[in-house]
């Protein structure tokens, strides 16, 4: 059987070819093939939160492709389950779960998946922390170049040096991954470090050349009399009972964030104080969570003296739980 197209006569065998060879040419227009998804391919600038006089600042020159940028990613949090959690009732002496909650917070293992599909390609190995809340990215400054269609160029700004995206070209990411993030450190340094070794101190008067700290809560923050009638430490409260005398231990592999620990011990008045310790080298890693558990122990018990036993997270033998 032979088959007419216009004036052309083809065998069977031909038109097979002929029709596959059009669905090759027609691919990228019809449904010959999968096309990506509108939302996989819009690209979205990452705002990351630098004055624009700093970024438009005098540019001294590129920074080392070869520098290590140690990248921290800040999830957004659901505010309906933190509305939840707040709204949990906790009878002192029966089971909280309020771990379940916790373990609600962070993102889910399918979107996690997706930023390493984003990052993986360029060999960049991601690190997700244990409350899935933060995520840490190291690799070098042309990796992230590369992947973010961006390039990092150092500044000289008010007497002092710091890298950044360059300003005409900002760092670019999917944008659904965007619509899950909440902030990013690590491809600058125009904010100073975080600070791991330091010491904190109690609660003093504020003098004149100091600025005030600031004690205005964020919605739907759990204040220090919330956290402590959840475990019945207002109990404890009404008899007079605020730590006194008693030292508490916590183990983090976590660095903390010196300034926000230092605002929110002025704010409730702290009369303890806060001695970190380090064992085996100080924290690489500056995630939030060591944060927190010094805020919500120093809340809880405001006239303690609390001792945070730190380490880089490398011994076999730490693990990341309060030693009351």
């Amino acid at each position: 059987m032979r088959w007419l197209l216009g004036k052309h006569v083809m065998r069977p065998g031909q038109l097979v070819a002929a029709l596959i060879g059009l669905c090759l040419v027609m691919m990228p227009l019809a449904s010959c093939g999968t096309t990506p998804t509108t939302d996989v391919l819009k690209l979205a600038p990452l705002d990351l939160g630098i004055p624009a006089d700093a970024m438009n600042s005098k540019v001294t020159g590129p920074l080392a492709g070869s520098t290590v940028l140690h990248v921290r990613v800040t999830f957004k949090i659901d505010p309906n389950m933190m509305k939840k959690m707040q709204d949990q009732k906790v009878e002192p002496g029966k089971p909280s779960h309020l771990e379940d909650f916790a373990k609600q917070f962070g993102i889910d293992d399918g979107t996690y998946q997706k930023f390493k599909d984003f990052f993986s390609p360029q060999g960049i190995s991601l690190k997700l922390s244990k409350m899935r809340t933060h995520m840490s990215i190291d690799a070098k400054a042309s990796s992230f170049a590369k992947l973010l269609q961006t390039s990092f160029v150092n500044h000289s700004y008010h007497g002092r040096t710091f890298y950044a995206p360059d300003a005409k070209k900002p760092p670019m990411v999917p944008q659904f991954l965007l619509n899950y993030i909440d902030a990013v450190t690590g491809l600058d340094n125009y904010s100073v470090q975080p600070t791991h070794q330091a010491s904190f101190q109690a609660a003093t008067p504020a003098k004149a050349h100091q600025p005030a700290a600031d004690c205005s809560p964020q919605d739907q923050t759990l204040l220090p009399r919330d956290i402590a009638h959840a475990y019945g430490f207002d109990q404890l409260w009404n008899q007079g009972l605020h730590g006194e005398n008693m030292t508490i231990n916590l183990v983090e592999i976590d660095g903390s964030l010196k300034s926000d620990i230092q605002n929110y011990l002025s704010c409730i008045s702290f009369k303890g104080n806060v001695t970190p310790v380090n064992v085996d080298g100080h924290p690489q890693d500056t995630l939030g969570e060591s944060t927190l558990d010094i805020q919500m122990v120093a809340g809880l018990a405001r006239s303690a003296n609390i001792k945070v036993y730190q380490t880089d997270g490398t011994s076999n033998n730490v693990n990341n739980e309060a030693i009351m």
